[in-house]
């Protein structure tokens, strides 16, 4: 009678377990990715995110918005042509370990400084959105819709940041001032 009790709460053990891999996880991935952009730790910076999806993505919304901001004449049209070649240059030398740690900084008071995945989970004023076993997406709930959210995709049994949801406003005003 004993080994069935321990094959159960074993397995129970096994159970609560993979439900709090799945439900801490995301927020641990996001304070690992935040910490080696504080400590300027490229390595780490580099197993934590997949660079080639991000500049990928980043190309993407850029050409989008520009494409909306031309549209309407020939000569804007012109425009955005060249302003997508000259983007897709910037955006490869932009989205480096600096440039990601710029986009990532979570709002803190003060020097920025690392913080754990136990804060992340906690702290009132973030939360994760997951879309089914594969991917979340992190974002500040004060700033949703201001600013840069980070997209996770699970890769095995770890997160990589893939991609930076921009709002279209932010890109603009990025977008105006150079």
């Amino acid at each position: 009678m004993r080994k069935p009790t321990a094959a159960l709460v074993l397995a129970a053990l096994v159970v609560a377990g993979a439900c709090g891999w799945f439900w801490a996880s995301p927020y641990f991935a996001v304070a690992g990715v935040h910490n080696a952009a504080v400590r300027g730790d490229t390595a780490a910076m580099n197993a934590r995110v997949d660079f080639a999806k991000v500049r990928e993505d980043f190309k993407a919304q850029y050409s989008r918005v520009i494409a909306e901001e031309m549209a309407g004449s020939l000569l804007r049209a012109l425009g955005a042509a060249i302003a997508a070649r000259v983007i897709d240059v910037a955006i490869d030398v932009m989205v480096t370990p600096a440039g990601i740690a710029t986009l990532v900084e979570l709002q803190q008071d003060g020097p920025r400084k690392e913080v754990s995945g136990f804060h992340l989970m906690f702290a009132k004023r973030y939360t994760v959105r997951r879309e089914g076993l594969t991917s979340f997406e992190f974002h500040s709930i004060a700033d949703q819709g201001k600013k840069p959210t980070l997209r996770f995709e699970r890769q095995g049994l770890r997160w990589r940041l893939v991609a930076l949801q921009v709002p279209k406003e932010y890109l603009l005003d990025r977008i105006r001032r150079r």
